[in-house]
């Protein structure tokens, strides 16, 4: 039996429905982009008042030029204004180490350090949505489905303010549920450089290609490797073995960039030199055409530095290049 066809006047209320229900889902938005712009300018408005009373730029935090009597005033600030406080100065410690330490000392003393470890191990205090409107993210603190936004800000300076303590909970950050905070913490952790945090990464390498279940990328995995000093290189040797082509190709590519980026004439030798060397030789006449050809750029490149070395240094010298 055919439905029957809905009259006109059915569709013209359904079209008016339709339309009121767009209109007031547009003036809800428009209203809540209002409130929040408000919000935000309001603690803008707030911190650079606080900038300018506590002289808080890196100039002045490089000559000290803050007084115990405003760190006890600092103190006084909620989590979320002192963090909004230091915001523009942590974002200029990737370019300027010295700024970080000050600024590391100063975050601990302030308990931020420990704020950020807690938030990136999901634990958070529980807030009343009063709590959450009088704070600058309030509301992101308030709703656990946005806490993610809060891990990946916690790690995020952890590894600009180089804390090397963290290393373990950003390794653990490398499972978070959040495929954002994942990557975070990864960039945490090649900014840290933490030898002992090395193993962690190179699990992982071995279980995205071979079983293909971790949410970081091959290819992130390898470029934060890289940025590890080439004394990390043995560790190398059992991915130089590694039955997949993949790990064998990634391990290869590793130690190339390791090598690239080691200080000319200070390359950091160590006790597997002849064995590593023996992998290479032999990744030359792999089955695998791509780990053929970055064992050999590997070998030239060793060879390019090995000529390079300081004046005095001998070719078995353990102060040449490894790799």
């Amino acid at each position: 039996m055919p439905l029957p066809f809905p009259s006109l006047s059915f569709l013209i209320s359904l079209a008016r429905a339709i339309l009121a229900a767009v209109a007031a889902g547009t003036l809800a938005l428009t209203i809540g982009a209002m409130v929040r712009r408000w919000h935000e300018d309001r603690f803008d408005r707030r911190i650079k008042q606080l900038c300018r009373q506590y002289a808080l730029t890196p100039a002045t935090l490089l000559q000290g030029r803050y007084s115990a009597q405003s760190l006890a005033r600092l103190r006084t600030m909620s989590l979320s204004s002192l963090e909004l406080l230091l915001e523009p100065l942590l974002l200029k410690c990737a370019s300027a180490p010295p700024l970080a330490a000050v600024l590391r000392d100063l975050c601990l003393e302030l308990g931020l350090i420990d704020v950020w470890q807690r938030q990136l191990l999901d634990q958070f205090a529980p807030l009343s949505l009063r709590q959450a409107l009088s704070a600058p993210d309030g509301l992101v603190h308030y709703s656990p489905r946005l806490h993610f936004l809060l891990r990946a800000r916690s790690a995020r300076n952890l590894g600009l303010l180089r804390h090397q303590a963290s290393w373990p909970i950003l390794v653990r950050a490398l499972d978070d549920p959040h495929p954002d905070v994942q990557q975070v913490a990864l960039r945490s952790l090649a900014a840290l450089r933490e030898p002992q945090s090395f193993p962690a990464l190179l699990d992982r390498m071995d279980n995205t290609v071979t079983e293909n279940h971790s949410r970081l990328s091959l290819h992130s995995l390898k470029e934060a490797m890289a940025r590890f000093p080439l004394s990390q290189a043995p560790q190398l040797l059992p991915l130089l073995r590694h039955p997949h082509p993949r790990v064998r190709a990634a391990a290869a590519e590793i130690l190339r960039e390791m090598a690239r980026s080691a200080p000319a004439g200070k390359q950091a030798l160590f006790q597997y030199k002849s064995v590593l060397d023996r992998d290479l030789a032999r990744l030359t006449s792999d089955a695998d055409a791509k780990v053929r050809a970055i064992a050999a750029e590997v070998i030239a490149l060793r060879a390019a530095l090995d000529s390079n070395r300081e004046p005095g240094q001998t070719g078995h010298s353990p102060s040449n290049l490894a790799a």
